[in-house]
C-alpha cells in the first residue's frame, strides 16, 4: 500500500447490513482520522490534528467518499486553532469530497480560531450525485477575545464550491484581511465576533430546506442587534448565513437549525460535545 504524503488522509464509508461502516480510513501526520463506534445508521468521524492546532507550513488535505446509499458525519475533535506564522507561512485545509446516490454526508466541524498573525487559507469541494445529500457548516471566530486578538490574524480565507449532477450550484468565497482594510471597521465585520455559513441539499432534507426559507423575524433588521441571519436558496436546497456577537450564541442558532437530523442520526451534532 502506498504511503500518503504528510497531512494527506483519505476516507471511504460504504453501506452494510443496514448501517454504514468505515471502509477506508488513511492519515498521514499531522492529520489525524478518528473513527468511534457510535450506534445508529451513520458512520462518525471525526478528523484532528498532532499537537492540537495547525502551525506555520502545515496544508492538509482529506478526500473523502460516501459511497450510494451511506450516511456519514464528519466533525473535528475540537476547534481548528491556527497558530501565529510570524514567517508568513501559510496553514492550508483542503476537502475534496464525493457524495453518491441516496447517500449522505453531514459535515459539522467545530469553528475555526486564528491567533494573532495567523495566515490561513482552505477549500472544500463537494460533489453530489442525483439523489446524493449534504449538510454543511462552515464557521470562524474572530480569535482568542480573553487575550484581545479579535480579527487579529493575518489573512483568512475560505472557498466553497458545490456540484449537484456535475453542475456547480454554489461558488462561495470569504476573504478576511487586514491589509484590504481593517476587519473591525462597521464596513466589515464591525461588532460580530462568529461568521458562519449552513448549506443544506438534497431530496431527503427537502422539507427541512423549505423551513428554514420561512423568515426567523417579520420585522426588518434592526440597527444593533447581537445577531443576524440570512437564507437564500439554491438549486435543490438553502444556504443560510449568521453573524453574531458571541460564538455560543451562533452555535445555538446552528444547533436549532439542524434539529432535523436527529430523526436521521439520532442525535445531532454537537450533542455531546457543547
Amino acid at each position: 500500500m502506498a504511503s500518503l504524503r504528510p497531512g494527506n488522509g483519505l476516507l471511504t464509508t460504504t453501506r452494510s447490513r443496514g448501517r454504514t461502516v468505515v471502509t477506508r480510513a488513511r492519515a498521514a501526520s499531522p492529520l489525524r482520522l478518528l473513527c468511534p463506534r457510535r450506534p445508529g445508521p451513520a458512520a462518525w468521524v471525526y478528523t484532528s490534528s498532532y499537537g492540537g492546532g495547525l502551525v506555520a507550513g502545515d496544508h492538509t488535505t482529506l478526500e473523502v467518499e460516501i459511497q450510494p446509499g451511506s450516511q456519514c458525519v464528519l466533525g473535528t475533535q475540537a476547534s481548528t486553532k491556527v497558530y501565529r506564522s510570524k514567517q508568513g507561512r501559510q496553514c492550508r485545509q483542503e476537502l475534496d469530497a464525493d457524495v453518491g446516490s441516496e447517500a449522505t454526508l453531514v459535515v459539522a466541524p467545530d469553528p475555526i480560531t486564528c491567533f494573532a498573525d495567523a495566515w490561513y487559507e482552505q477549500r472544500q469541494t463537494y460533489r453530489v450525485q442525483p439523489g446524493g445529500n449534504l449538510v454543511l457548516v462552515d464557521w470562524v471566530t474572530s480569535g482568542r477575545r480573553a487575550r484581545n486578538e479579535c480579527w487579529k490574524f493575518a489573512r483568512y480565507a475560505t472557498a466553497l464550491s458545490i456540484e449537484y449532477d456535475g453542475t456547480r450550484i454554489v461558488a462561495d468565497a470569504l476573504v478576511l484581511d487586514p491589509q484590504q482594510g481593517a476587519l473591525r471597521s462597521p464596513y466589515r465585520v464591525g461588532r460580530f465576533h462568529c461568521l458562519a455559513t449552513m448549506v443544506v441539499l438534497g431530496t431527503r432534507f427537502a422539507e427541512a430546506a423549505s423551513q428554514l426559507l420561512e423568515p426567523c423575524d417579520a420585522d426588518a433588521p434592526r440597527r444593533n442587534v447581537r445577531q443576524v441571519e440570512s437564507v437564500s436558496a439554491i438549486q435543490g436546497g438553502v444556504i443560510l448565513r449568521v453573524a453574531g456577537m458571541t460564538t455560543e450564541g451562533v452555535f445555538q442558532t446552528l444547533q436549532q437549525r439542524l434539529l432535523f437530523l436527529e430523526a436521521l442520526l439520532g442525535e445531532t451534532p454537537w450533542s455531546r460535545k457543547w
